[in-house]
C-alpha cells in the first residue's frame, strides 16, 4: 500500500521535495526575522510569542505544504491526505493508544533526558542544556495567564494550530512526497519524516520520544489514509499537556502525568503491552478496510 500514487504527480517527487524544503527554509527565515522584530517592539512578550507561533504554523508549515501540493499534482487534497475523514473506530483506537502509551513514553523521555555526552563534548552538552532551558522558558512565557480565556488561547495555539501545521507539513507534504520516490518504502518515508520532525525542534533531550511520536502520527496517516487523524491526536496530545500545566499553576492541582510509569516497571511494561495490542487491532482493521 503506497502513501500516495506517484503516477498522479506531474513533477518528480524529488523535485517537489526540494521545492518544499526550500520554501520551508525561506519562510522560516522570514518568520524568524519577524518574530525578532515583534519581541523587541511589543511590550507584551507573551502576546508577541503567540503571534509568532501562529505566523510560524501558517507560513512555515501550512503554506509551503499546500503550495507545493498544488504545484505537484492535480489532486493536492489527496496528496496531503485531507480528502478523507477517518472512521470513528480509528479515532477511538488512536485516542486509546495515545493515552495508554503515556507511562511507556515517560520511560523513554526520562532516559533521553538523562543522556550525558562525554567530557570531550562538555561545551556541546552545556549548549544543549541552555537551549532546552531557553525553549522551556519561551513556552512558559507564551502560555502564561490564569484566566479561562488564556487557557483557551493556549490550547488553540499550542494544541490545535501546532498540531494542524506540523502534520500538514511533515506528514501531509514531506512524508508522502518521500514515499513517492522510487525505492523508498512507506515505512522508510514515515521514519525519515519522523526523524526530521524531531530534528526541527532542536531539542536533543527530547529527540527520541518526539521521533517516536512523529512515527506514530505517520503510521496513523498510513493506516487510516487520512491526515485528519494525526492532526486530531497531535492536537489532543499538546492540549492535554497544556491544560494540565495550566491547572497545576492556577487551580492548585498536582496532575503530573510526566512521571507516571518512570519508577514502576510493571506500569511501564503494562502500558507498552496494551499500546502494542491497540496498535495491532488498528492495523488489522486497516487491512480489513483496504480489502473492501
Amino acid at each position: 500500500m503506497q502513501l500516495f500514487d506517484r503516477n498522479k504527480l506531474i513533477t518528480k517527487p524529488s523535485a517537489s521535495l526540494i521545492l518544499l524544503i526550500s520554501f520551508f527554509i525561506l519562510m522560516l527565515v522570514g518568520v524568524s526575522m519577524l518574530m525578532q522584530l515583534l519581541t523587541t517592539k511589543m511590550d507584551n512578550t507573551a502576546a508577541a510569542l503567540r503571534i509568532g507561533a501562529v505566523l510560524q504554523n501558517v507560513f512555515v508549515f501550512i503554506t509551503p505544504a499546500i503550495a507545493v501540493a498544488m504545484l505537484s499534482t492535480r489532486y493536492p487534497a489527496s496528496l496531503l491526505a485531507v480528502d478523507k475523514l477517518p472512521s470513528l473506530k480509528f479515532i477511538l483506537l488512536a485516542i486509546v493508544a495515545l493515552i495508554v502509551s503515556i507511562p511507556a513514553m515517560n520511560v523513554v523521555i526520562d532516559w533521553n533526558m538523562n543522556i550525558t555526552l562525554p567530557d570531550s563534548l562538555a561545551s556541546l552538552n552545556q549548549y544543549i542544556n541552555e537551549f532546552e532551558k531557553s525553549a522551556e522558558s519561551a513556552l512558559n512565557i507564551m502560555t502564561e495567564g490564569s484566566s479561562i480565556g488564556a487557557l483557551i488561547i493556549n490550547i488553540i495555539i499550542v494544541g490545535v494550530f501546532a498540531g494542524l501545521g506540523e502534520e500538514i507539513f511533515f506528514r501531509g507534504g514531506m512524508m508522502r512526497l518521500i514515499g513517492c520516490i522510487k525505492g523508498v518504502s512507506p515505512h522508510a518515508a514515515i521514519w525519515i519524516a519522523a526523524f526530521v520532525f524531531s530534528l526541527f525542534h532542536f531539542q536533543f533531550l527530547g529527540f527520541v520520544p518526539r521521533m517516536l511520536l512523529g512515527a506514530f502520527f505517520g503510521y496513523l496517516t498510513y493506516w487510516s489514509g487520512s491526515l485528519w487523524l494525526p492532526i486530531l491526536i497531535h492536537s489532543l496530545n499538546n492540549s492535554i499537556i497544556t491544560a494540565c500545566e495550566w491547572s497545576n499553576a492556577n487551580c492548585g492541582t498536582n496532575i503530573d502525568i510526566n512521571t507516571l510509569g518512570i519508577n514502576s516497571p510493571v506500569i511501564a511494561i503494562t502500558s507498552l503491552a496494551i499500546t502494542a495490542l491497540v496498535i495491532y487491532v488498528f492495523v488489522k482493521l486497516s487491512v480489513k478496510e483496504c480489502k473492501k
